[in-house]
C-alpha cells in the first residue's frame, strides 16, 4: 500500500512555474480564436451561428466528461496525462493550419479541446504535490491566474502573427511552443523522486471516485457555478472583436487589441480574490456580488446609446470583476474534494462545468442576438446567468458554514 507522501518542506518554484506555463499555452487554445475569428469568418464564409461552435466545440469533451478525465488522471498518473493532453493540442493546431473546410477545422478544435482539458485538470494536484504547506494557498492562487495570463498573451500576440502569416501562422505557432512546452515538463518531470503521479494508486478506481465526488454537495455546486461564470465571460469575449467591429466601426487590430487588454484585465480580479480570501471574505459572497457586478454592466455595455470609450470601460469593469470567480471556486477544490488523492477528479468536475459554459455561452449569446434582431438584446443573457449565480453561491453559503474552512485543507 502506497502512502501519502510527506509535506515538502521547500517549495518547488521551478516546476511550479514551468507546468503554469503548460496551462498558460493551454490557454492560447482558448485566446487565439476570438482575434482570429474575423479572418477565417471571411476565408471560409461563416455565418456568426457557425463561428460560435468554432469557439465551443473544442469544449464539449469537457463539458461531458471532465470529472472522468479528472479520475483518470489520478488513477493513471497526471504527468502522462499532461503531456498527452500536450500531443492533443500540437496535433490539433497542425491539423487546423492545414485544414480548407469548416467541418476539418471543427474537428480539430476538438482535439484542442481534450489537450486543454487534460492539461487543465491534472496539473493542480501536481502543483499541490510540490507546494510546502506554507506556500500551499500561494501556488494554488499562481495556477488560478493561468487562463487570464495564457488568453491575454495570445490576443496580444495574434494580430501582428496574423497580419503577418495569416491565421494559419497563428496554428502553426501554438503547435511550436506546445511541443517546446511539452518537452521540458517531460525532461523535468520524469525524475522518480517527482510527485507527478497519484498517491495510493492501487486504492484509486476512477468509477467509484467519480461516484464519490458527485454524492458531495461541494463539487456540484462549484462546477455549477464555473459554468455560469464561462458562459458570461465567454459570451463576452469571443464576440467582443466582432461586436466593436460591427457597432463600433472599430479597425481590426484595435478591436482585437482591445479584447486582449480585456482579458488581460481579468489578471487584477485574479490576484483581488486571492487576497480577499486570504483576509476571509466567504467564498460565495465573492461569487454573488461579482457575479451581479458584470451583469449590470453589460447593460451599458450592449446599450445602443452608449458611446464607444464608456463601452472600453465598462468591458474592463467586466472583466476585471469577473476574475476572482474562477480564482475563488478553483481555490474551493482542495476544500471540497472527498479525499486528498481525489483532487484531480473533483477538479476535472468543475473544468467539466468550466467547459459546459464555453460551449453554450456564444452560441445562447448568438442566438438572443439573432432573436432579439440586435446587440441590445445580449444583457438579456447576463442578467439570467447572475441570477442563477446568486443561487449557488447561497448553496456554497449553506455548505461552507464556517468562513475558515479553507484552512483545513493546508
Amino acid at each position: 500500500m502506497k502512502k501519502e507522501p510527506e509535506p515538502l518542506t521547500q517549495t518547488r518554484w521551478g516546476l511550479i512555474f514551468l507546468l503554469f506555463g503548460g496551462g498558460v499555452v493551454a490557454a492560447f487554445q482558448i485566446g487565439k480564436v476570438p482575434p482570429a475569428l474575423p479572418a477565417i469568418r471571411t476565408e471560409l464564409g461563416l455565418s456568426l451561428f457557425a463561428a460560435s461552435w468554432l469557439v465551443s466545440i473544442f469544449s464539449i469533451l469537457g463539458a461531458s466528461s471532465g470529472i472522468f478525465i479528472g479520475a483518470l488522471a489520478d488513477w493513471i498518473g497526471r504527468r502522462k496525462m499532461i503531456l498527452f493532453g500536450m500531443a492533443c493540442m500540437a496535433l490539433g493546431n497542425l491539423a487546423g493550419a492545414v485544414s480548407h473546410s469548416e467541418a476539418i477545422l471543427l474537428i480539430t478544435r476538438f482535439f484542442e479541446g481534450m489537450g486543454y482539458l487534460v492539461t487543465a485538470v491534472a496539473t493542480p494536484a501536481i502543483i499541490a504535490h510540490m507546494a510546502s504547506p506554507m506556500d500551499f494557498r500561494l501556488a494554488i492562487g499562481v495556477w488560478g491566474c493561468f487562463m487570464a495570463v495564457g488568453m491575454s498573451l495570445i490576443m496580444l500576440m495574434s494580430p501582428m502573427i496574423i497580419a503577418h502569416f495569416g491565421w494559419r501562422g497563428l496554428w502553426f505557432f501554438n503547435a511550436m511552443i506546445v511541443i517546446v512546452i511539452a518537452f521540458m515538463i517531460q525532461k523535468m518531470t520524469g525524475r522518480p523522486a517527482d510527485p507527478a503521479e497519484p498517491v495510493e494508486r492501487a486504492h484509486t478506481e476512477p468509477f467509484r471516485d467519480t461516484v464519490l465526488t458527485l454524492k458531495r454537495p461541494g463539487p456540484l455546486l462549484l462546477a455549477a457555478s464555473m459554468m455560469t461564470s464561462s458562459i458570461q465571460f465567454m459570451a463576452l469575449v469571443a464576440f467582443l472583436p466582432t461586436f466593436f467591429i460591427e457597432q463600433c466601426y472599430m479597425g481590426q487590430v484595435k478591436a482585437s487589441l482591445f479584447t486582449a487588454l480585456t482579458v488581460a484585465v481579468n489578471l487584477t480580479g485574479t490576484i483581488a480574490g486571492i487576497w480577499m480570501l486570504q483576509k476571509g471574505i466567504p467564498r460565495w459572497r465573492l461569487i454573488a456580488a461579482s457575479s451581479i457586478i458584470i451583469s449590470l454592466s453589460t447593460l451599458g455595455i450592449y446599450s445602443e446609446t452608449a458611446l464607444e470609450g464608456i463601452r472600453m470601460i465598462l468591458c474592463l469593469i467586466f472583466s476585471g470583476v469577473h476574475g476572482m470567480i474562477p480564482m475563488v471556486i478553483l481555490a474551493g477544490a482542495p476544500v471540497h474534494a472527498p479525499k486528498p488523492n481525489l483532487m484531480g477528479t473533483t477538479n476535472g468536475f468543475i473544468m467539466q462545468g468550466s467547459n459546459a459554459g464555453h460551449v453554450i455561452g456564444p452560441p445562447i449569446l448568438a442566438a438572443v442576438v439573432s432573436a432579439t434582431g440586435g446587440w441590445h438584446g445580449a444583457p438579456w443573457l447576463f442578467l439570467f446567468a447572475a441570477g442563477v449565480a446568486v443561487a449557488l453561491a447561497l448553496g456554497i453559503r449553506a455548505v461552507e458554514k464556517v468562513p475558515a474552512q479553507d484552512e483545513s485543507f493546508s
